[in-house]
């Protein structure tokens, strides 16, 4: 499919957002109306750095819906069955919670389609996803074990329905995506990694449904693997590979190449009942697309099942 030119909020790797937040309340102002910001903070934090560690969390959430408590301190999570669904929207490598929510378009989604998002912060602005990145990496920290005490944190403060709990990221946030499914698959309805690959190669711990999202002139997690633009990342496998094999632990048996709109999309076929593979390549670079011609998070949406199919 030959190239076009489309427009792009592009995600750079290193950015700084404005945001109101008042210490008497933890709020944050995510600019959008309907919707309240607030920090929560995950006591744990996924890090034997430090046994009283606590990692903070961003959450969106409709205005009429109040978190029973602001901080988390452990206990039961929410029932499964019934409330809103959640979904935990990763950052990229030196980013933010706050820039992420204000690129990514989730708290508009949160106000329209009456549903939960977490950003959850990374350690030193970065996840380890296993083979890669910054200082979560250097430092071994379970981010895995972090993401799954975000999850829990959240379900004990909103009213979560633990059968539509998902999650996503951009870039290293992907990353860490894939490497949440290879222990925790079985706790997502779906996921989806938005210019990430599997920097670990591990495969799924359970069927699940997963669309990835790849820039087909990206260079920092390049489509076909190998090096990195970026100094000290990578080299990387290909975004194919990563995606099939979500696909073989769905049990998925083939595979198919699409148009749709501006994408190119290659369908794994056959699959357990349920369990859909899908990746898009699309024409954009290391980004985030929130284009007209094409929106990661409607295309999330609306692969994950949360909004009508086009």
């Amino acid at each position: 499919m030959p190239a076009r030119s489309v427009p792009v909020v592009v995600v750079v790797l290193l950015a700084v957002v404005a945001v109101s937040c008042s210490a008497l309340s933890d709020q944050v102002d995510l600019s959008t109306p309907g919707v309240t910001g607030r920090w929560i903070d995950v006591v744990g934090g996924g890090s034997s750095l430090d046994a009283g560690l606590v990692r903070r969390a961003l959450v969106a959430a409709p205005d009429d819906v109040d978190p029973r408590q602001q901080r988390f301190l452990g206990g039961d999570a929410a029932e499964p069955g019934g409330g809103l669904p959640l979904v935990v929207v990763n950052h990229g490598l030196g980013s933010t919670p706050e820039f992420t929510a204000a690129v990514t378009g989730w708290p508009s989604v949160v106000g329209t389609d009456r549903m939960l998002a977490v950003f959850p912060e990374g350690w030193e602005t970065s996840f380890n996803a296993g083979g890669c990145c910054g200082e979560a990496a250097a430092a071994g920290v379970d981010d895995v074990a972090f993401l799954r005490e975000v999850i829990d944190a959240v379900a004990g403060l909103y009213p979560v329905d633990r059968d539509r709990v998902f999650m996503t990221g951009y870039s290293n946030g992907g990353m860490i995506t894939y490497r949440f499914l290879c222990e925790h698959a079985d706790l997502l309805a779906g996921a989806g990694s938005v210019v990430g690959t599997n920097a670990d190669g591990c495969a799924p711990s359970a069927p699940v449904s997963f669309l990835q999202i790849t820039g087909r002139d990206d260079t920092v997690v390049p489509p076909d693997g190998g090096a990195s633009s970026t100094a000290g990342l990578g080299p990387f496998p290909s975004t194919v590979e990563s995606a099939a094999l979500v696909a073989r632990a769905g049990g998925c048996g083939g595979e198919d190449t699409v148009e749709l709109g501006v994408a190119e999309v290659t369908r794994w076929t056959d699959c357990e009942p349920g369990v859909r593979v899908e990746l898009d390549l699309v024409p954009f670079g290391h980004d985030w697309p929130m284009a007209p011609e094409y929106a990661a998070t409607d295309r999330l949406l609306r692969f994950w099942g949360l909004r009508p199919p086009v």
